[in-house]
């Protein structure tokens, strides 16, 4: 006679585990000051202003997903884009961002509150409300006038991005086609000094390599990469070699974790590459845009993005991060939310930030591992860059 086996208890145990594992997620975002530093939400404003009060179907970032996600603080891009690429215009379009970010601020007063200091933010959040900071994403709207660098600073820029995809006049873009100055400009080198003078943290996401090791020689406080990732897991030049990810640790800076599948996913960035690699070469042999744009679609019809990857990925990248530089301080988030087309699985807008911390717990980070992570770091770096700012000014 067959007796019925008893059914495992593991299946039951595995769940419990992981409803343990999202109970204490939830109560640590509850609990710590959980900050995000790159967000293009206000060139999705300015294009189309909308209300943030109300949930959006599209795009990323809205109050009340910010809300549902317990994200306490999110640092708002300036961005200007690369038409300006060193021509006029760029400080009108610069200027009309940070006029974009401070009207989503000033109609949400209830919710949203300006930092201007590294103490602002768990102030901020104490009252419920959720901190608003500036990054400048692309040093064109200086148009070589430091004059204009120190108006950003009043109007709460606490972050410049020296570049973007191109090279700029400031210094060398990672993904332009070739090289300009072979690191920063001497003007560039004049903007690094500033931002040390003013407390503005230096930015060195999207910059050239040669960028980063000048910036990490001239500058008195410890850099950012606001929205950067590991090379070695995903080679894309805009990404950093595992070489400078110690030495922006060894200097006391910090990495802030990318969210674009581009830069997370080796499959990705080939096709993304690929896809670059074709444009440019229409472009050298065509001049109408109509025909441009139709051979594109047809390219990308033949060679379509591969699926999504796992939310694992941005764990792997922040897990080699903590290797590379041997410590958990030294990373940190920076999604890139508003500002990508394709984010992994359950990472689609800003109310999934509980999931990657759940992820994280899984994978055997502490508590106190994601206390630095999701704020602890970034602002520590922040106060660096206050305090040589004001040794400098004393001085």
């Amino acid at each position: 006679m067959k007796r019925n086996r008893p059914h495992s208890p593991r299946p039951r145990a595995a769940r419990d585990h992981k409803t343990r594992l999202w109970e204490k997620a939830l109560t640590l975002h509850r609990e710590i000051l959980t900050l995000d530093t790159h967000a293009d939400t206000p060139l999705v404003f300015l294009k189309q202003p909308f209300d943030l009060a109300e949930r959006q179907a599209a795009g990323h970032v809205d109050l009340p997903r910010l809300r549902a996600g317990m994200l306490r603080a999110q640092f708002f891009a300036a961005y200007t884009p690369p038409r300006f690429r060193m021509g006029e215009g760029a400080l009108n379009f610069g200027m009309r961002m940070l006029d974009a970010i401070h009207q989503m601020i000033e109609r949400h007063p209830a919710d949203l509150e300006l930092a201007r200091h590294s103490s602002d933010f768990s102030r901020i959040a104490a009252q419920g409300k959720i901190a608003i900071a500036i990054g400048m994403e692309n040093g064109e709207p200086i148009e070589r006038n430091l004059a204009n660098l120190r108006n950003f600073h009043r109007l709460g820029v606490r972050y410049l991005t020296l570049t973007h995809w191109f090279n700029n006049h400031l210094g060398d873009s990672s993904t332009d086609e070739a090289p300009l100055w072979h690191g920063l400009s001497d003007f560039g080198r004049e903007v690094v000094r500033e931002c040390n003078r003013l407390g503005i943290m230096i930015d060195v996401s999207h910059v050239h390599d040669e960028v980063v090791k000048e910036c990490l020689e001239l500058s008195t406080a410890p850099l950012v990469a606001t929205h950067s990732n590991a090379r070695a897991l995903c080679d894309h030049p805009r990404n950093l070699s595992d070489e400078l990810l110690r030495q922006i640790a060894e200097a006391g800076g910090v990495i802030q974790v990318n969210f674009c599948n581009d830069f997370l996913s080796q499959p990705h960035c080939d096709n993304s590459r690929a896809y670059e690699a074709e444009d440019r070469r229409l472009r050298h042999l065509l001049h109408d845009e109509a025909e441009i744009a139709e051979r594109m679609q047809a390219w990308r019809a033949a060679w379509p993005p591969p699926p999504r990857p796992p939310l694992s990925v941005v764990g792997d990248h922040i897990a080699h991060i903590v290797r590379i530089t041997g410590s958990v301080e030294h990373v940190g988030i920076g999604s890139d939310f508003d500002g990508v087309k394709s984010t992994p699985q359950g990472l689609d807008d800003v109310s999934a930030m509980p999931k990657l911390t759940c992820h994280l717990l899984e994978r055997g980070f502490a508590a106190d591992d994601l206390r630095k992570i999701w704020g602890e770091n970034l602002l520590r770096v922040m106060a660096a860059a206050e305090r040589t700012a004001g040794v400098r000014a004393d001085g």
